[in-house]
């Protein structure tokens, strides 16, 4: 059992709002430190976008979590970098006629970096990225250099109201 969700409202409203919005980003990136809830974060915002998606008032999507390389077949892609990512969001457009995709990446594997450079570039369609980074990454600042559009979702520690909330639900 998760413990409650507890002071990541707003970060929370945000992340819905992109979610589900007709003009979302290409990239998202959620920026807080080591331990600060940017999973929980994410998964409460996915939560919450599947029930809206439940009551008719949110578009439905595809999440995808883990390896990107498993969108491709066997042998698909090649081995340089750039013949993968590029097989990866042909494979993703296609999925994307059908669903919007929502592609959560890890910014320590280079693919998912290039991936991530391809959608800051605009080369993507119906695709939302998003990936999880620490307020002082080498990954936050190669994603700013990339200009392009990205929407960063910061993740301050908890108030200690929030953080005394948190615990006694940890504790039952």
């Amino acid at each position: 059992l998760a413990p409650a969700f507890c002071g990541r409202g707003a970060q929370a409203a945000e992340l819905l709002r992109i979610l589900n919005g007709a003009e979302a980003p290409a990239l998202v990136a959620i920026s807080g430190a080591p331990g600060s809830g940017k999973s929980r974060l994410l998964a409460e915002a996915l939560r919450r976008q599947r029930l809206l998606y439940a009551a008719g008032r949110g578009p439905a999507l595809e999440v995808l979590e883990g390896d990107p390389r498993a969108l491709l077949d066997a042998g698909e892609g090649g081995e340089k970098l750039d013949d993968a990512a590029v097989a990866i969001l042909h494979e993703l457009e296609q999925r994307g006629e059908r669903r919007r995709q929502v592609v959560v990446l890890e910014l320590d594997d280079p693919l998912a970096q290039r991936l991530a450079c391809f959608a800051l570039r605009g080369d993507v369609a119906g695709v939302l990225f998003v990936c999880e980074v620490t307020p002082a990454s080498k990954e936050l600042a190669l994603l700013g250099e990339q200009g392009g559009s990205l929407a960063l979702v910061e993740v301050p520690p908890l108030d200690h109201i929030a953080a005394t909330q948190l615990l006694v639900s940890m504790l039952g």
